[in-house]
């Protein structure tokens, strides 16, 4: 055995040199293994967020629990109303599809009353590249089933990322709402639906969905604007936010059936609300991409669903997620 006392060229240290000579290198290898260890505590902190159809062009904002990472744009399916009605022309709805998909638009919205899911079945062989969700308009588990499997069938698809229930509940009885939640969380536990989704009008009711029963929703979907009348909605969006819960907006525009000349007149007619919306419009940005500023400045929204009926309302609507500031 080798006594290395017994070498005169070997210098013994005491502990208290040899911290003072190494204690760098030591310090330096302690906070190197700390900072690996941070790295891969805050790695399993960070939730692994779903992407599809990403362009650079485009801003995307996690859906809350859900993780998915959808374009705050959003591409709704009610375009069969009004007076521009696209009068379900398939070849028209099939070029826009595909339009939104290009401009990086991810997540597209529709349900069995708007006569759209047929159309929405093109998106079936682009999977990969967008989010799908419909809705229910039943209050019992049965319905719910059938309407689930029917909307699978019809978009030809044999799994839809958000079914949204889609009625309007009477305040005092939540047994048909209960009972169509918990149906669909049996179709998601098959595979069938990830997320459940709730929406309503009446932020009452969305409030009380989300204090009583956000075990069983995971994205909210609701009315949510410059107008007055929707800004009873910051509330909920901020208690979804607070639970984790996606929140999506719809009626940016204030509904969509009246000509823009209408409706300008209407909010110019209550200085409040004018005086809300007209400091965003500018030569460069168009009343319809203002609208669409106010409600994704609120960076607690993750997206907000538009019928974008042609391909320049695409192409207006696209650009203003570019300019927004968060």
């Amino acid at each position: 055995m080798l006594d290395f006392r017994s070498r005169k060229d070997v210098r013994l240290l005491t502990r208290r040199e040899f911290l003072r000579e190494n204690g760098g290198l030591i310090l330096s290898s302690m906070l190197a293994l700390d900072a690996t260890k941070l790295l891969a505590y805050n790695a399993l902190k960070e939730p692994q967020v779903e992407k599809r159809n990403v362009n650079p062009k485009m801003q995307y904002r996690r859906l809350g629990r859900t993780n998915l990472m959808v374009s705050i744009l959003g591409m709704g399916g009610a375009l069969n109303y009004g007076p521009d009605s696209l009068n379900d022309d398939p070849a028209k709805i099939t070029r826009l599809l595909d339009k939104a998909l290009e401009t990086g638009i991810n997540y597209f919205d529709t349900s069995p009353d708007y006569n759209t899911e047929d159309n929405f079945a093109h998106l079936a062989s682009k999977r990969e590249q967008c989010f799908i969700a419909t809705k229910v308009n039943t209050m019992s588990a049965e319905g719910t089933r059938r309407e689930v499997e029917n909307s699978l069938r019809t978009m030809k698809t044999d799994y839809i990322d958000i079914v949204q229930t889609h009625y309007k509940p009477i305040e005092d009885d939540w047994s048909g709402i209960l009972e169509s939640l918990n149906e669909l969380q049996k179709l998601k536990a098959e595979g069938k639906v990830r997320f459940v989704g709730f929406t309503h009008h009446d932020c009452n009711k969305l409030k009380r969905a989300l204090t009583s029963h956000s075990d069983l929703i995971d994205t909210v979907l609701l009315l949510y604007s410059f107008h007055t009348e929707h800004l009873g909605a910051e509330e909920i969006i901020t208690l979804a936010h607070s639970r984790d819960i996606g929140v999506i907006a719809m009626k940016a525009f204030m509904g969509g059936y009246e000509s823009w000349a209408e409706r300008i007149k209407e909010w110019k007619s209550d200085p409040t609300n004018w005086a809300r919306i007209s400091p965003l419009i500018g030569k460069d940005t168009s009343i319809a991409q203002a609208c669409l500023k106010y409600v994704l400045r609120n960076t607690e929204v993750s997206t907000a669903i538009v019928g974008m009926r042609t391909i320049e309302e695409i192409n207006e609507n696209s650009a203003v997620p570019g300019t927004v500031v968060f």
